[in-house]
Protein backbone atom coordinates (compact mmCIF):
# COMPACT_ATOMS: atom_id res chain seq x y z
CA UNK A 1 0.00 0.00 0.00
CA UNK A 2 3.06 2.36 0.96
CA UNK A 3 4.11 1.76 -2.52
CA UNK A 4 1.02 2.38 -4.11
CA UNK A 5 0.51 5.88 -2.52
CA UNK A 6 4.40 6.73 -3.58
CA UNK A 7 3.87 5.69 -6.90
CA UNK A 8 0.58 7.93 -7.18
CA UNK A 9 2.45 10.53 -5.42
CA UNK A 10 5.07 10.61 -8.17
CA UNK A 11 3.20 10.85 -10.91
CA UNK A 12 1.60 13.36 -9.76
CA UNK A 13 4.33 15.73 -9.44
CA UNK A 14 6.04 14.30 -12.79
CA UNK A 15 2.10 15.56 -14.55
CA UNK A 16 2.45 19.27 -12.20
CA UNK A 17 6.08 19.53 -13.68
CA UNK A 18 5.73 18.50 -17.06
CA UNK A 19 1.81 20.69 -17.69
CA UNK A 20 2.30 23.93 -18.59
CA UNK A 21 0.81 27.03 -16.34
CA UNK A 22 -1.87 28.60 -17.90
CA UNK A 23 -1.66 32.36 -17.69
CA UNK A 24 -3.29 33.39 -20.90
CA UNK A 25 -3.36 32.84 -24.61
CA UNK A 26 -0.82 33.22 -27.26
CA UNK A 27 1.14 35.40 -24.95
CA UNK A 28 -1.67 36.94 -23.72
CA UNK A 29 -2.16 37.61 -20.35
CA UNK A 30 -5.44 37.21 -18.89
CA UNK A 31 -6.24 40.24 -17.35
CA UNK A 32 -4.42 42.38 -20.28
CA UNK A 33 -6.69 45.77 -21.38
CA UNK A 34 -8.31 45.69 -24.70
CA UNK A 35 -5.21 48.36 -26.22
CA UNK A 36 -2.89 45.64 -25.08
CA UNK A 37 -3.88 42.81 -26.67
CA UNK A 38 -4.17 44.77 -29.73
CA UNK A 39 -0.28 45.55 -29.63
CA UNK A 40 0.14 41.50 -28.99
CA UNK A 41 -1.66 40.73 -31.81
CA UNK A 42 0.25 43.58 -34.06
CA UNK A 43 3.14 41.66 -32.67
CA UNK A 44 2.22 38.81 -34.35
CA UNK A 45 1.28 40.06 -37.60
CA UNK A 46 -2.02 40.51 -37.26
CA UNK A 47 -3.36 44.42 -37.06
CA UNK A 48 -7.25 45.04 -37.91
CA UNK A 49 -9.01 43.02 -35.31
CA UNK A 50 -12.57 43.94 -35.79
CA UNK A 51 -14.22 45.18 -32.25
CA UNK A 52 -17.20 45.57 -31.30
CA UNK A 53 -19.02 45.88 -28.13
CA UNK A 54 -21.28 43.26 -26.91
CA UNK A 55 -22.99 45.02 -24.11
CA UNK A 56 -21.28 44.16 -21.38
CA UNK A 57 -17.41 44.22 -22.53
CA UNK A 58 -15.75 44.00 -25.79
CA UNK A 59 -14.92 41.57 -28.28
CA UNK A 60 -11.96 41.10 -30.65
CA UNK A 61 -12.22 38.95 -33.55
CA UNK A 62 -9.25 37.93 -35.91
CA UNK A 63 -10.09 36.12 -39.31
CA UNK A 64 -8.03 33.81 -41.13
CA UNK A 65 -5.24 33.82 -38.64
CA UNK A 66 -2.51 31.17 -38.31
CA UNK A 67 -2.46 29.33 -35.16
CA UNK A 68 -1.02 26.06 -34.02
CA UNK A 69 -0.15 24.91 -37.52
CA UNK A 70 -4.04 25.76 -38.38
CA UNK A 71 -6.29 28.61 -40.62
CA UNK A 72 -8.46 29.77 -37.81
CA UNK A 73 -10.71 32.60 -36.43
CA UNK A 74 -10.10 33.77 -33.40
CA UNK A 75 -12.38 36.06 -30.91
CA UNK A 76 -11.03 37.20 -27.61
CA UNK A 77 -13.34 38.83 -24.79
CA UNK A 78 -12.82 41.05 -22.23
CA UNK A 79 -15.24 42.26 -19.45
CA UNK A 80 -13.83 46.07 -17.95
CA UNK A 81 -10.98 46.45 -20.58
CA UNK A 82 -9.49 43.23 -19.13
CA UNK A 83 -9.20 39.33 -21.60
CA UNK A 84 -10.62 36.99 -19.78
CA UNK A 85 -11.59 34.43 -22.60
CA UNK A 86 -10.70 33.43 -26.00
CA UNK A 87 -12.06 30.37 -28.50
CA UNK A 88 -10.33 29.78 -31.41
CA UNK A 89 -13.00 28.46 -34.46
CA UNK A 90 -10.90 25.85 -36.77
CA UNK A 91 -13.62 24.50 -39.41
CA UNK A 92 -12.77 21.48 -40.88
CA UNK A 93 -15.02 18.93 -42.98
CA UNK A 94 -17.86 16.70 -41.82
CA UNK A 95 -15.84 13.58 -43.00
CA UNK A 96 -12.38 15.36 -40.55
CA UNK A 97 -14.45 16.67 -37.74
CA UNK A 98 -13.40 13.97 -35.31
CA UNK A 99 -10.09 13.59 -36.61
CA UNK A 100 -9.21 17.13 -36.67
CA UNK A 101 -10.65 17.35 -32.90
CA UNK A 102 -8.51 14.14 -31.71
CA UNK A 103 -5.83 15.90 -33.30
CA UNK A 104 -6.37 19.04 -31.80
CA UNK A 105 -7.04 17.15 -28.63
CA UNK A 106 -3.63 14.85 -28.55
CA UNK A 107 -1.70 18.59 -29.30
CA UNK A 108 -2.90 19.99 -26.28
CA UNK A 109 -2.61 16.24 -24.23
CA UNK A 110 1.34 16.95 -25.69
CA UNK A 111 1.32 20.91 -23.99
CA UNK A 112 -0.94 20.48 -20.93
CA UNK A 113 -0.32 16.71 -19.88
CA UNK A 114 -3.54 14.44 -18.95
CA UNK A 115 -6.90 17.01 -19.01
CA UNK A 116 -9.20 16.64 -16.08
CA UNK A 117 -12.34 15.77 -18.01
CA UNK A 118 -12.21 13.82 -21.58
CA UNK A 119 -16.46 13.44 -22.17
CA UNK A 120 -17.40 11.56 -25.50
CA UNK A 121 -21.00 10.58 -24.86
CA UNK A 122 -23.47 9.65 -27.66
CA UNK A 123 -27.53 9.54 -27.37
CA UNK A 124 -29.06 6.62 -29.41
CA UNK A 125 -29.19 5.92 -31.89
CA UNK A 126 -25.48 7.43 -31.88
CA UNK A 127 -22.35 5.51 -30.73
CA UNK A 128 -18.59 5.97 -30.94
CA UNK A 129 -17.13 4.53 -33.57
CA UNK A 130 -20.23 3.90 -35.90
CA UNK A 131 -19.15 6.75 -38.48
CA UNK A 132 -22.16 8.59 -38.00
CA UNK A 133 -20.29 10.56 -35.46
CA UNK A 134 -20.04 14.19 -36.75
CA UNK A 135 -24.18 13.60 -38.21
CA UNK A 136 -24.51 13.32 -33.79
CA UNK A 137 -23.02 16.61 -32.87
CA UNK A 138 -24.85 18.12 -36.07
CA UNK A 139 -27.84 17.18 -34.61
CA UNK A 140 -27.26 17.73 -31.21
CA UNK A 141 -26.63 14.19 -30.17
CA UNK A 142 -23.43 14.51 -29.07
CA UNK A 143 -21.63 15.56 -26.28
CA UNK A 144 -18.06 15.59 -27.14
CA UNK A 145 -15.46 17.94 -24.49
CA UNK A 146 -11.77 17.88 -22.90
CA UNK A 147 -10.81 20.25 -19.91
CA UNK A 148 -8.07 21.01 -18.75
CA UNK A 149 -7.89 22.92 -15.21
CA UNK A 150 -4.70 24.94 -14.08
CA UNK A 151 -5.06 26.14 -10.00
CA UNK A 152 -9.02 25.95 -10.26
CA UNK A 153 -8.79 29.49 -12.37
CA UNK A 154 -7.74 29.03 -15.49
CA UNK A 155 -8.95 26.65 -18.14
CA UNK A 156 -8.74 25.42 -21.61
CA UNK A 157 -11.67 23.38 -23.25
CA UNK A 158 -11.83 21.82 -26.36
CA UNK A 159 -14.89 20.63 -27.84
CA UNK A 160 -16.71 20.79 -31.19
CA UNK A 161 -19.95 21.61 -33.03
CA UNK A 162 -22.24 22.44 -36.06
CA UNK A 163 -22.88 25.79 -37.18
CA UNK A 164 -26.04 25.33 -39.03
CA UNK A 165 -26.33 29.18 -39.99
CA UNK A 166 -22.73 28.38 -41.95
CA UNK A 167 -22.78 25.06 -42.56
CA UNK A 168 -19.85 24.55 -41.03
CA UNK A 169 -18.15 21.91 -38.98
CA UNK A 170 -15.72 23.42 -36.30
CA UNK A 171 -13.28 22.45 -33.37
CA UNK A 172 -13.15 25.16 -30.66
CA UNK A 173 -10.73 26.10 -28.35
CA UNK A 174 -11.57 28.22 -25.41
CA UNK A 175 -8.84 29.57 -22.95
CA UNK A 176 -10.74 30.62 -20.14
CA UNK A 177 -10.11 32.60 -16.88
CA UNK A 178 -12.66 31.80 -14.45
CA UNK A 179 -12.08 35.09 -11.99
CA UNK A 180 -12.87 37.49 -14.06
CA UNK A 181 -15.12 35.19 -15.97
CA UNK A 182 -17.17 34.70 -13.05
CA UNK A 183 -17.47 38.47 -12.50
CA UNK A 184 -18.61 39.45 -15.54
CA UNK A 185 -21.75 36.72 -15.27
CA UNK A 186 -22.30 38.49 -11.31
CA UNK A 187 -22.37 41.84 -13.35
CA UNK A 188 -24.80 39.69 -16.29
CA UNK A 189 -26.79 38.51 -13.74
CA UNK A 190 -27.76 41.84 -11.81
CA UNK A 191 -28.30 43.54 -14.79
CA UNK A 192 -30.68 40.69 -15.29
CA UNK A 193 -32.94 41.68 -12.43
CA UNK A 194 -33.72 45.58 -14.06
Amino acid sequence: MKKFFTVIVLLILVFSVSAEPLTGFWGIRFGSSVRETETALASKGIIGASRRGDGNGDTLLAENVGFAGRITDIALYFFNDMFYMSCVYISTSKYQLINEYLSVKNDLINKYGPPLFDVEHYKYPYKKGDGYEALAVQVGAAEIFTTWNFDMNNRVIATLRYDNITDTYQVLLFYINETIREQRNNDKNVLDDL
